[in-house]
């Protein structure tokens, strides 16, 4: 398993690309902290990462609510481990945190929906 001991952290995890993307990290052996916008795809989402034998769990997440950021990636931390891979909205590819919660301070500059579809490619 090429991503045993991972972190990931996988956002609209229960539909479309999100579940996707999720379910190839699960299968590899990451650990994937899915979100989704409703406590039924969360549910789903843990379900799922448990059918396939893998470790994590679904979250409830509004991925526009900055102030949350910051609180989920704490507790991923604590439970778990810092993130290591990242995916936010269309981006599809893993992002390094560096053990520090980065998107915090540049969420708060933009509006709408641009940080989930340009900045993440940035970081």
């Amino acid at each position: 398993m090429k991503l045993a001991g991972q972190v990931a952290l996988v956002t609209g995890a229960s539909r479309g690309i999100g579940k996707a993307i999720a379910t190839a990290l699960a299968r590899e052996g990451a650990t994937v902290v899915g979100t989704a916008t409703s406590d039924a795809g969360a549910e789903g989402i843990s379900t799922a990462l448990q059918a396939l034998g893998g470790k994590g769990k679904g979250v409830c997440f509004n991925v526009n609510d900055s102030a949350r950021i910051a609180p989920l990636l704490d507790e991923i931390e604590r439970v778990h481990r810092r993130p290591e891979l990242l995916r936010f909205d269309e981006v599809e590819e893993g992002l390094p945190l560096g053990g520090q919660p980065i998107v915090t301070s540049v969420f708060g500059e933009f509006g709408g929906n641009m940080p989930l579809n340009v900045l993440p490619p940035i970081i």
